[in-house]
């Protein structure tokens, strides 16, 4: 129990509880409203919800966790926050209202959250250049053969920084590949729904750099839809080179619309 509180208490946990609390102030309220309580299906007549939508998510739910130390992470907050976007692309059409809220409070999510990632990111460098700076303040009492250090010794987040993936060159007109069918969209915006962390943020950051957009523009929206055939083909090789394949589960169409 001590390890939760002291985990929910740290600089990461709080900073997630800032941006939940954002996100019921009356700035967002017009967009996050639906989503503050959980979904009354029954109520509603929606009596399909639940056999589509196996793991309903709110906003009050997800603060409830937040505040009984139930994350052990960041990455475990975003990962439900997520669930509450994805649950209602599942559910509703792109032109339904609640698609369009979800989407827009998404953005404005992720860029807060993308803050959080940033802060983690500069602890784990400090932490690097901390230890850095230690092995090389005793490097003049250790031997040559000293010098060598097992992979097993060498801290976590550095042996988690790998060089950032780059996206292939753009082919050439005779070269370029066929459009995405509407299934191969809803496959690719399915996975990128599912993503968090690192990996999250370099395709955001591949989408806003192969379609010439502007970084930390406010206005951005992924439409999936509207992205070039190469950006979402680089998306794809860049989450196969992560490990992330496989198909969206295929579903009737909804009928909350």
């Amino acid at each position: 129990m001590a390890g939760k509180q002291e985990t929910n208490s740290s600089p990461e946990m709080n900073a997630c509880k800032v941006i939940i609390k954002r996100l019921f102030s009356n700035t967002y309220k017009n967009i996050a409203w639906v989503f503050y309580e959980p979904l009354d299906a029954q109520l509603l007549g929606l009596h399909d919800y639940h056999e589509i939508v196996r793991e309903p998510m709110d906003l009050s739910t997800v603060r409830h966790r937040l505040n009984t130390a139930c994350y052990l992470s960041a990455a475990d907050f975003a990962k439900d926050m997520r669930l509450i976007f994805y649950n209602t692309y599942l559910y509703t059409n792109p032109g339904h209202l609640c698609y369009h809220m979800a989407k827009q409070l998404q953005i404005i999510f992720e860029e807060m959250y993308a803050q959080v990632q940033l802060f983690i990111c500069s602890g784990k460098k400090a932490r690097a250049e901390e230890e850095s700076s230690s092995s090389s303040s005793d490097e003049s009492d250790s031997s040559s053969t000293d010098a060598e250090v097992s992979g097993s010794e060498v801290p976590s987040y550095i042996m988690d920084a790998a060089p950032e993936w780059a996206p292939p060159a753009l082919l050439a007109p005779s070269e370029q590949q066929e459009p995405f069918t509407t299934e191969e969209d809803l496959d690719l915006h399915a996975k990128i729904q599912q993503l968090d962390g690192e990996v999250l943020l370099h395709v955001i950051h591949l989408i806003q750099r192969m379609e010439k957009a502007e970084y930390c523009n406010k206005e951005l929206e992924f439409d999936i839809c509207q992205l070039k055939v190469h950006t979402k083909r680089c998306i794809l090789e860049y989450l196969a080179s992560k490990g992330f394949t496989g198909k969206r589960v295929a579903r009737t169409k909804p009928k909350y619309n």
